[in-house]
């Protein structure tokens, strides 16, 4: 489990690909400490260091997780995100990512505003009805508030912390992004029966008694 509060921007130090899966090297800045068998977010994707030294571990990257991630595209000298899993006892300040990734996005628009920026971000039409005004979705495995919905997807203010703490600053129009909506609005709509591909859900008496609310 995570927080979607990036610890530190890490480097792809090697990178081998293959249909099966692959296997990557990333640079983790100022961590002494990483354990083999511990999980470490990258760019979002929940990954296991197979192998832990100094300030850098691999992890293998299953064939499930490439079709989902931009993992797969991975070369040496990527920036990418890095988070740590949440202990328990942990601020919670950003939300709860699993680090499941859900798809991959597309940036469509980078407008200025202010001193930060607008990101407009265009996902599948199957997975919009997770998108909430004001609510939270994690991109690279970081999370961000929802400013308002646009047809295509969401729209997403950066402000400048966010900006110099991250590599959304060096993005451009038409880059790919790692995808995973909040897992309450998920387990939301499967249990109003609006799992992937789904019709649409039902919302009435009998629903209500059926569930217990009436």
């Amino acid at each position: 489990m995570f927080t979607g509060i990036v610890e530190s921007v890490g480097t792809i130090a090697h990178a081998e690909h293959s249909r099966d899966g692959s296997r990557v090297v990333v640079q983790m800045p100022k961590a002494d400490d990483i354990r083999e068998g511990e999980s470490i977010a990258v760019n979002g994707a929940c990954l296991t260091a197979s192998v832990a030294g100094l300030e850098e571990f691999t992890a293998d990257v299953s064939a499930e997780t490439l079709r989902r991630t931009t993992l797969g595209r991975a070369r040496i000298g990527d920036a990418v995100h890095l988070e740590r899993s949440l202990r328990v006892g942990d601020r919670l300040g950003g939300h709860f990512v699993q680090g499941h990734v859900d798809e991959i996005g597309i940036i469509r628009a980078i407008t200025p505003e202010g001193v930060g920026i607008l990101l407009d971000v265009a996902v599948s039409p199957d997975f919009r009805r997770f998108l909430v005004a004001k609510g939270s979705v994690a991109l690279d495995g970081v999370s961000l508030t929802i400013a308002s919905l646009t047809p295509d997807g969401a729209r997403i203010a950066l402000i400048p912390y966010t900006l110099d703490s991250t590599t959304f600053r060096s993005r451009r129009v038409g880059d790919a992004l790692n995808v995973e909506y909040d897992m309450l609005a998920k387990y939301v709509a499967r249990l109003l029966g609006q799992e992937e591909g789904a019709g649409p859900a039902r919302l009435d008496e009998s629903f209500l008694q059926r569930h217990g609310y009436a």
